[in-house]
């Protein structure tokens, strides 16, 4: 089994020109949502989650561009199931990338974007509270960012102010992932002709000079060796402080692992 590697991606470098982090973060959205991440099942168990938590509003933990939120609600969508009002939140907001996304959807999500809000001002998941009149949350696609020791004390903060938290990350840590990265070359090539709004930085470095199809290869790598397995996530459920909650975690056939808490 490949050991967990907190290995570096190049859109969280601070250096690393806001051009640049832009056109990644849309050409990793276009990507999953080429690959199909979240396709078939996972939907599903997102709405078993929603009903039996009767959750209508959910706070996104580390939203970034907002893009695995879209492509969760364009899967939703698709399957006919109502997704719930997302508020997406960061630590350090985009405002003018989440005001995008609030007046134009990505051209294979029309409409997506009626369900989402953002949060102007930070949103810091060690809070107390982490967000006032909010009590379930969501961690898409962030999860692996965070090494145990802070994940574990975010999902704590989570549970004792909240009443559910459902966690998806889109891979994990296995070689079977290795050659989907070296193919995600491809939509991250066209990626800037199908996202919107058109941006002319996001053409000339990725497609016209092909730097962000590279830059997105090597964070895929880094996503996949940070990413967590389904026993790393029994093991960091069980070392929470106790609580009332019950979880249920799985893996999907396409390799997204997802983790429900809701309370009893």
């Amino acid at each position: 089994m490949l050991p967990r590697c907190q290995w570096f991606e190049f859109n969280e470098l601070p250096w690393m020109p806001d051009a640049l982090k832009h056109a990644i973060t849309r050409s990793i959205t276009f990507d999953q949502w080429f690959q199909g991440c979240f396709r078939g099942e996972l939907p599903r168990r997102f709405a078993r989650w929603l009903h039996r938590t009767n959750a209508s509003t959910v706070v996104d933990i580390g939203s970034g561009s907002g893009g695995p939120v879209l492509t969760l609600v364009h899967a939703l969508r698709k399957q006919g199931i109502d997704p719930p009002n997302f508020r997406l939140t960061d630590l350090y907001p985009d405002t003018h990338r989440l005001a995008d996304i609030s007046r134009r959807s990505p051209a294979w999500a029309n409409g997506d974007t009626g369900y989402v809000s953002f949060s102007h001002e930070p949103v810091d998941a060690l809070a107390d509270p982490i967000a006032p009149g909010y009590d379930y949350f969501t961690l898409i696609n962030i999860a692996h960012h965070f090494p145990p020791k802070l994940l574990t004390r975010i999902l704590a903060n989570i549970v004792r102010q909240g009443r559910g938290v459902f966690v998806i990350d889109t891979y994990y840590r296995s070689p079977r992932f290795f050659s989907l990265m070296l193919a995600s070359l491809l939509p991250s090539w066209v990626a800037p002709l199908f996202v919107r709004p058109f941006r002319l930085s996001h053409f000339l470095f990725g497609t016209l000079i092909p730097i962000v199809p590279f830059l997105v290869m090597h964070d895929g790598l880094a996503t996949i060796l940070r990413s967590y397995n389904p026993h790393e996530w029994h093991a960091l459920i069980d070392s929470l402080p106790p609580n009332d909650y019950e979880w249920e975690i799985d893996r999907m056939p396409t390799g997204t692992v997802y983790i429900a808490g809701r309370k009893r």
